[in-house]
């Protein structure tokens, strides 16, 4: 490759870091401020991030660590974790679906 191109992708690369972390920033930011401003609005939904993270937190101490020679014992706790947390909150989706579609069918 010639140097133009490096240069280019130097460049390219530089602006994808800027856009990337204004992009982190304005996610965190634009909720705490949404908080701030409106904390009844934000009850609800703070409730969830509540709920979200018991039942992280009940499936972090479920979950087996299990070593093996790339990932450490606590990373893969962590990646069970998710995973549970994933499953559970996949399963309620579905059962409030199911139970949403019954009760609209009674009505």
């Amino acid at each position: 490759m010639s140097s133009i191109e490096n240069i280019l992708i130097d460049i390219g690369m530089y602006v994808t870091y800027a856009l990337l972390a204004f992009a982190t920033i304005t996610a965190i930011a634009f909720p705490i401020f949404f908080i701030l401003k409106n904390p009844k609005k934000a009850g609800g939904s703070l409730i969830g991030v509540v709920i979200i993270a018991s039942i992280y937190v009940v499936s972090y101490i479920f979950s087996s660590g299990t070593e093996t020679q790339t990932i450490s014992a606590g990373v893969s706790r962590h990646i069970s974790a998710a995973l549970y947390t994933t499953y559970i909150l996949v399963g309620i989706a579905l059962l409030l679906a199911i139970v949403t579609s019954f009760v609209r069918l009674r009505k």
